[in-house]
């Protein structure tokens, strides 16, 4: 045996040690170090909102995600946003930016003020300029004879069919109900909350006579998942809110989220469980995650996109009202199969308001007074969606 050297020796033994701590920290072997958001702003053209990140060094290997051309969500690994540096203030294209950090990564979700393209690149560090990742958007493109695209200057979504005549009509689907009391926390039960809350946000909406509003359920009964949505197909309605409230073993879990339908995968696992532990109370309409929605017909199709983007719109509307009022910490919009948003013709979300396992939002979902808020804040966020995303109203 030929003997190594002492230093070979502890250079592998130190090898191996770091090997291991990267593994138990989750990090690769000869991660680099955490990179740092030193300043972020915003820069608003008439043909364009650039947003410009600086960062204590170049992240080639971000990753985006584009949902539905309404919001935008950037992936940065390894970075961190230190205490003293803010966002900018909302302008331009961009309506909120939304940080939030993991052991990993660091989620920057941009929502956007009406459907836009964007364009990322990044810059590295060039004398006293910092290492930059930069966003431009701009409206949507569309293809031109030659196959080069060229700007939109008004983007519509596709609306295969006339939009009804008369009022709006806006179905509100309080959660659960009957015998299925949904999640229990201290004296609280969900289908009473929820009952609270849309009825609350039904008296709001009616006193515009411009709407119709119906409720899926006006006492304490239980009204089959498919029922439901039926209800506002039937109705011909414009929109359609469920409003449901959160539950997790976590107890220091707090906050607003909002779900419009996932065609195939949810978002994330827990957008998954969330869906599978609403549709599970039915035990006559258990649906799974849509492969057979993937399967429509063209037309059907067409229908469901145009669909599924105006509930996008009216998901961050909401989200961004509860929090813009301090009603509720944003948890973001996510996406997934709930039995209750199955409709291909009408624009659907399901709003979970708070988490009743959380004292803290057991207490505020438990006074009148917040229900009350909440629901004028649902309200407006109604109100703002028929008037920048809803299709033109034709009749009377």
């Amino acid at each position: 045996m030929i003997p190594f050297p002492e230093s070979d020796v502890r250079r592998t033994l130190a090898a191996v040690m770091a090997f291991a701590l990267a593994a138990l920290l989750g990090a690769a072997p000869g991660a680099r170090a955490s990179a740092l958001l030193h300043g972020a702003r915003i820069g608003v053209a008439p043909e364009r909102t650039r947003l410009v990140l600086e960062l204590s060094e170049s992240l080639p290997n971000y990753r985006s995600q584009s949902i539905l051309d309404t919001a935008l969500v950037l992936t940065l690994p390894a970075t961190r946003r230190p205490a003293e540096t803010s966002l900018p203030d909302p302008a331009g294209r961009i309506a909120r930016l939304l940080w939030t950090e993991s052991m990993q990564d660091a989620v920057l979700r941009i929502s956007l003020s009406r459907p836009s393209s964007a364009r990322i690149f990044v810059l590295a560090a060039d004398g006293e300029l910092p290492a930059r990742l930069v966003v431009d958007l701009s409206d949507l493109a569309s293809p031109t004879p030659s196959g080069r695209p060229v700007a939109a200057p008004s983007p519509t979504p596709v609306v295969p069919h006339p939009p009804s005549a008369g009022r709006r009509v806006i179905v509100i689907d309080p959660g659960h109900g009957g015998e299925d009391p949904g999640a229990v926390g201290g004296d609280l039960k969900e289908k009473d909350v929820a009952f609270d809350v849309a009825s609350r946000m039904a008296a709001v909406l009616g006193a515009d006579s411009r709407l119709k509003v119906i409720l899926t359920r006006e006492d304490d009964t239980r009204v089959p998942l498919r029922r439901r949505f039926r209800i506002a197909e039937e109705a011909g309605a414009d929109l359609f809110v469920s409003i449901h409230l959160n539950a997790s073993p976590n107890r220091t879990a707090s906050g607003a989220e909002v779900y419009f339908l996932s065609i195939g995968a949810a978002t994330d696992e827990g957008a998954k469980e969330a869906a599978r532990l609403e549709n599970e109370v039915d035990p006559e309409f258990v649906v799974e995650e849509d492969a057979d929605l993937g399967k429509l017909p063209f037309s059907l199709s067409l229908r469901q996109s145009d669909t599924l983007r105006r509930s996008s719109s009216l998901a961050e509307i909401v989200l961004n009202l509860l929090a813009d009022r301090a009603l509720a910490e944003a948890r973001g919009v996510r996406q997934a199969g709930f039995a209750v948003l199955k409709s291909y013709q009408i624009p659907s979300i399901l709003v979970e308001i708070g988490f009743i396992s959380s004292e803290k939002d057991r207490d505020r979902l438990g006074d009148a007074a917040y229900r009350q808020r909440l629901a004028e804040a649902l309200g407006d966020g109604v109100q703002r969606y028929l008037a920048d995303f809803a299709p033109k109203k034709t009749g009377p």
